[in-house]
């Protein structure tokens, strides 16, 4: 291999300053939920978040949300779209996201959203660095629906308008990952999960029980090394 060309009349040098190691940044996708049956009896208005947090043992990041209205849904596959792209996670820390899933056509959609990212945050603040997240004495676990376990929980964090007809959750699950997990799973490229959501008993005169999948992907990209630089002086 030949070495660089140094302009004429000039006196040339590598800048080794920027060279660096190729490094690894990780992006969490909700894609989207193929629902079965709703929670209505017809359609369910929905709207979704997304919650990412980074833990160390001593340390954790302000929780990041992102909310988005799906509309008036029936059974079928709908489009999502949120995610958080191209996140650094250094080797000591563990990521926690969460997403939600609620039916509410009862309530303004600014007082949804700021319900969902209170909610999303505060349920990201309770996952633990390594494995679960902690619901007073329950542990919920680190991959799966926790739709029916954390009822309670929604309702003191979101309000009793969730609660009003056929209005409810649909969906919710908390991944908690340490950083040899994401490379674990991500290893042959991108990991992508299905989550069955059952759905909680709704009020009298409602649909059936409802039962939602949600489909969300870890995407794991390599950055390369920054190339030498060519300066002159």
């Amino acid at each position: 291999m030949s070495s660089p060309k140094i302009p004429t009349g000039a006196v040339g040098r590598i800048d080794t300053g920027a060279l660096r190691p190729e490094s690894v940044v990780f992006s969490f996708s909700l894609d989207s939920f193929r629902i079965t049956d709703t929670r209505s009896r017809h359609e369910d208005t929905d709207y979704a978040s997304i919650t990412l947090q980074l833990k160390s043992a001593n340390s954790a990041t302000e929780p990041q949300t992102l909310t988005k209205k799906i509309g008036d849904v029936n059974n079928g596959t709908h489009a999502v779209g949120l995610s958080f792209p191209n996140i650094h996670v250094d080797p000591s820390q563990t990521v926690v996201f969460n997403y939600l899933i609620v039916n509410t056509g009862h309530k303004d959609e600014g007082a949804v959203y700021q319900g969902l990212e209170k909610a999303g945050s505060a349920l990201a603040n309770k996952g633990l660095t390594a494995g679960g997240t902690a619901l007073g004495t329950l542990i919920l676990p680190g991959l799966g629906t926790i739709l029916g376990a954390i009822g309670g929980f929604l309702a003191d964090e979101i309000g009793s308008w969730l609660s009003a007809d056929c209005d409810g959750p649909v969906a919710a699950e908390q991944i908690t990952l340490t950083y040899a997990d994401l490379v674990a799973k991500t290893a042959s490229g991108t990991y992508s999960n299905e989550t069955k959501n059952p759905g909680t008993d709704s009020a009298w005169g409602c649909g059936s029980n409802s039962m939602y999948y949600v489909d969300w992907h870890i995407a794991k990209t390599v950055v390369p090394a920054p190339r030498p630089v060519m300066t002159t002086g």
